[in-house]
């Protein structure tokens, strides 16, 4: 069945040591209501084993740490880092008799560093959601080919039933009830396939009422999906259940089926414009949104027509993707447009993207459906990793940069493997400037798994946007191609700073640092307001790159506003002996999708 998410764990960072951050589990459903991650069937029944889980390297790691992990405040596994383990992702698997329905309030683990009496505080907790039941039930007649047992087919209108629908029955909607169903709960969603698989209604989501049963489980089959369906003398519609966590029912409910004579596919099928002899090229798009385009005519529209423009996504594997959007005739003969987002195209690569329209005539006549638009989404179902900057802050490089340090990091790198560096932009005067650089790995950089390029500043002050990407080729060229990586999208502008500068604990004055203070860890206070799936990120930049780092934490709904504590190495303290470290921080907020940066912090470090 299909998931809510494509990694096991979220992704991270082999080469980095991070701050204590969540405890990652295998297979946790994100988001939750009220929560940071859910534990379905899956996640508990997967691994005979237990629940997979990693710890992320942290700061100091040392051979003979102690890690407790605690479920609602009660340790149930000790992890003690072996040798080999040291700043590298810590597996292990926690018992799956502690995952009960319910809540888990506290998730987290502690730290205890070798040689030390008292652990470290805690590491970001979470709050959890268990749940291990199927919407449904048990199939009880596996063996008959029409639907679960349970999931008895969903109900029409007497009239419906006998007559079928017709084009005033698709224009006010067509009421469906859905039968009760065994494990019904609160926050299940259900989707109806009305005809295709891939025309689903907007799914319902199931309240509390109806999960007690006091009102029915009612859900309209809009004109639009009852058009793009198309007409039929049979056509079947069916319910797919699945619930807050991500359990899907066993398989699909019972058929209904429906005779439709409601006026679907009669008009002119819609145009994509970037498809080009039926195909969507994800590189060329250069992150660019798809324009879906419909011609608007004589003999079909009058002035004040309401056109709705659909866009379905199907990816290699998983559930479609739906884009639409309506618009008002204000102008005949014209052309409508529909913006369907590239994060979508990217989505679907190696997919089919499907365009249509649904007419609704202003003078209240029946409403009229397109032919439909096919083409293939070709491009990398995952392209090569973006580079990074270690000089960006969040999503500005500032212009007066000495140079840009940039880190590529790809599965398999080999010795002898060819690396172009793509480094493009626009000017304040909207012209174009681009600047590439070739690299050829070495055996070195092969095993450590990470090219480092430098962009000099006369290639950064020039830009206000920049578009930074690379290119992988070798001697199988010519057999696999050339492998091409995704973009790195950023602004080239000082940043304008709206949150307080952080606080070194250990200052004194709070922009002197007496080095001999220190005892392992100096300790950063960032005060801001954040909320939940917000990420604070600080920076430690010295001039020595071997005295600079950064970190990062989410903020879940335990540690939503409070203030984030960071801990600095002291093997980064040291370096910066009798100079002045940049201390500043970078909050992205999630509600957003924007960044808040803080003052910056000359800090000296005392000779």
């Amino acid at each position: 069945m299909p998931s809510d998410h494509s990694y096991l764990f979220p992704r991270f960072d082999d080469n980095e040591t991070l701050a204590l951050r969540p405890l990652l589990i295998a297979g946790m459903v994100r988001p939750i209501k009220g929560g940071d991650g859910g534990i379905n069937i899956a996640v508990v029944t997967d691994n005979p084993a237990g629940m997979l889980c990693v710890i992320n390297p942290y700061i100091g790691m040392h051979e003979g740490d102690q890690l407790v992990i605690c479920w609602e405040r009660s340790a149930v596994y000790t992890k003690v880092v072996e040798a080999n383990e040291v700043n590298k992702p810590l597996f292990f698997y926690l018992p799956t008799n502690i995952a009960q329905p319910g809540w888990v309030e506290e998730c987290y683990y502690q730290l205890t560093r070798f040689g030390e009496n008292t652990p470290d505080a805690p590491s970001v907790a979470l709050r959890l959601r268990v749940k291990l039941t199927r919407p449904g039930g048990r199939d009880k007649a596996p063996h008959l080919p029409d639907g679960h047992s349970e999931l008895h087919p969903l109900q029409l209108p007497e009239e419906v039933v006998r007559q079928g629908i017709d084009a005033e029955w698709a224009k006010k909607g067509v009421p469906i009830i859905i039968p009760f169903y065994p494990e019904m709960a609160v926050g299940d969603s259900i989707l109806v396939h009305w005809g295709s698989a891939n025309n689903i209604l907007a799914p319902h989501t199931v309240t509390q009422d109806e999960a007690d049963r006091k009102t029915p489980i009612v859900m309209i089959a809009d004109q639009a999906a009852i058009l793009a369906g198309g007409d039929s003398e049979e056509q079947p519609v069916l319910y797919d259940i699945h619930d807050e966590v991500w359990n899907w029912a066993v398989r699909r409910s019972q058929r209904t089926r429906v005779r439709v004579d409601a006026g679907g596919w009669r008009l002119e099928a819609p145009v994509i414009k970037e498809s080009v002899n039926g195909f969507i090229i994800i590189r060329e798009l250069n992150k660019q949104d798809v324009t879906v385009q419909f011609h608007v005519q004589n003999k079909d529209f009058t002035l004040g027509d309401n056109v709705t423009l659909n866009f379905i996504g199907t990816p290699k594997t998983g559930k479609p993707l739906i884009h639409s959007a309506s618009r008002i005739v204000d102008n005949i003969p014209s052309i409508l447009e529909l913006k369907v987002p590239y994060a979508l195209i990217r989505a679907i690569a190696m997919g089919l993207a499907d365009a249509s329209c649904v007419l609704v005539p202003k003078n209240g006549g029946p409403p009229l459906s397109s032919r439909r638009t096919f083409a293939q989404v070709v491009g990398d179902v995952v392209m090569l990793p973006e580079p990074t900057i270690r000089e960006l802050r969040g999503d500005t490089l500032e212009p007066d940069k000495a140079c840009a340090t940039v880190d590529i990091r790809y599965p398999g790198p080999s010795s002898g493997d060819l690396i172009n560096l793509v480094w493009k932009g626009e000017r304040s005067n909207g012209t174009p400037y681009a600047h590439e650089a070739e690299h050829i790995v070495s055996e070195n950089e092969a095993k450590a798994g990470i090219v480092t390029l430098y962009v000099d500043n006369e290639h950064i002050s020039p830009l206000v946007k920049l578009d930074l990407s690379y290119r992988v080729s070798n001697d199988q060229a010519a057999l696999y191609g050339v492998a091409e990586s995704e973009r790195l999208l950023a602004k080239v502008e000082k940043v304008r700073a709206t949150l307080p500068m952080p606080v070194v604990e250990e200052a004194d004055p709070p922009d002197r640092l007496d080095p001999s203070k220190v005892v392992d860890m100096a300790h950063l206070l960032i005060e801001a307001k954040t909320a939940k799936d917000d990420i604070v990120t600080y920076y430690w930049c010295g001039d020595d790159p071997l005295g600079s780092t950064s970190d990062w934490v989410p903020i879940t709904t335990v540690t939503e506003g409070r203030p984030v504590r960071f801990r600095v190495d002291i093997r980064f303290v040291t370096p910066n002996i009798g100079k002045t470290v940049q201390v500043s921080c970078v909050l992205f907020r999630a509600a957003t999708g924007q960044y808040e940066y803080s003052a910056t912090l000359d800090l000296l470090i005392a000779g």
